[in-house]
């Protein structure tokens, strides 16, 4: 009985918040505006007139050309229903995401899990403000899930990772071990890199590598206007809160043989995974919903204290959004405004316990 009552409670509170989801986000609004969607859409506008998408006046993306492959299909629909579409197909994966979970992670009462999963997942702010901006990143998270729950097909959910996001490259440093994972993981970065083609001239890739890509100078992490400071939550930002910059080209570096070395010793997806958002040159406060499966997983093999501690850490500095927007004007200030790369730092502790199991895992 307790049990009914406690799932129907959920029920209707998912459903509350699934209707307050959609408020919030005007998704019955006949306008809307979303920032990051509509600068793609117009990007993908500029391409399919076979202009050069780093040439154009207004906002062009710091990510490769082959960021653009997810938005492409949506110029086939008017703005306000490309927009639309991307909502649903993002709020459906966040859904997707947490009911991947609970069925992976909890091996009874899954529907209750699904629905206190699904609760916490559109309770967080990261949830909602990527939806309100139009980033993919609940589609994201989802690929995440399936990448850490399926480790047979994980190389087709890397791949769309990459697609989405290029810094997801970096987790295949974890197959490098087991040469026929790796061989198919390649392949399929391959396939999709040449997929692009069918979109993307082969000039603009080098125009972004050697034009568009050296603007996003890793070490030069001053001049952040105030709103963006707090956003930007990547290592070299870090550091110009904390007056650190002259310290990046060496830490910056330092971290990414560490990184590497670790994560192909290891073997571990879940780390390459943390890893890649460490090392990101740019690493905005939305991209960060995509760490929620990774809690998940954490929290639920965590078998002690100590191996507990650093994932209620990490969630604790992951879930509030503290609108810190002026610039640091002290220590303690520069750190609490770096909550997010935290909780990052945290969650990527909490892997340490499994790595003694991964380097003992048999290669193939």
């Amino acid at each position: 009985m307790s049990k009914n009552f406690l799932n129907i409670f959920l029920t209707l509170l998912s459903l509350t918040l699934f209707f307050k989801v959609l408020s919030v986000t005007d998704f019955f609004t006949a306008s809307r505006y979303q920032p990051d969607f509509d600068s793609y859409y117009q990007l993908i506008q500029d391409i399919r007139n076979n202009t050069n998408p780093y040439t154009v006046s207004h906002m062009q993306t710091l990510g490769p050309p082959l960021v653009f492959l997810y938005f492409y299909p949506f110029t086939l629909f008017p703005l306000h229903q490309a927009q639309t579409l991307n909502m649903l197909i993002n709020i459906i994966a966040g859904y997707l995401c947490c009911a991947v979970l609970s069925i992976r992670f909890f091996k009874q009462q899954k529907y209750t899990m699904f629905l206190i999963l699904s609760t916490i997942y559109y309770v967080a702010f990261l949830s909602r403000y990527s939806l309100q901006i139009g980033q993919p990143n609940l589609l994201i998270s989802l690929f995440i899930a399936a990448v850490i729950s399926t480790p047979k097909y994980n190389h087709y959910f890397l791949s769309a990772l990459f697609a989405l996001k290029t810094f997801f490259l970096f987790p295949i440093f974890a197959q490098i071990r087991k040469p026929k994972t790796f061989l198919r993981t390649g392949l399929t970065f391959l396939a999709t890199f040449l997929l692009s083609l069918a979109i993307i001239r082969p000039q603009w890739y080098s125009d972004y590598s050697f034009r568009r890509f050296p603007e996003i100078n890793i070490f030069h992490t001053e001049n952040y206007s105030d709103s963006l400071h707090y956003e930007n939550q990547s290592f070299s930002a870090l550091h110009s809160r904390l007056n650190l910059a002259g310290l990046l080209p060496y830490s910056y570096p330092t971290l990414i043989a560490f990184a590497v070395i670790i994560t192909t010793f290891a073997g571990n997806i879940e780390l390459g995974i943390l890893f890649a958002y460490l090392l990101s040159p740019v690493l905005w406060q939305h991209y960060f919903i995509g760490l929620f499966p990774l809690f998940i997983k954490s929290f639920t093999r965590a078998k002690t204290f100590p191996e507990l501690f650093p994932v209620a850490i990490s969630l604790f500095l992951w879930f509030p959004d503290l609108r810190l927007w002026t610039e640091p004007i002290s220590l303690s200030y520069g750190l609490l405004a770096s909550h997010f790369f935290f909780s990052l730092v945290f969650l990527t502790l909490a892997q340490i316990p499994q790595l003694r199991y991964n380097s003992r895992a048999p290669l193939s």
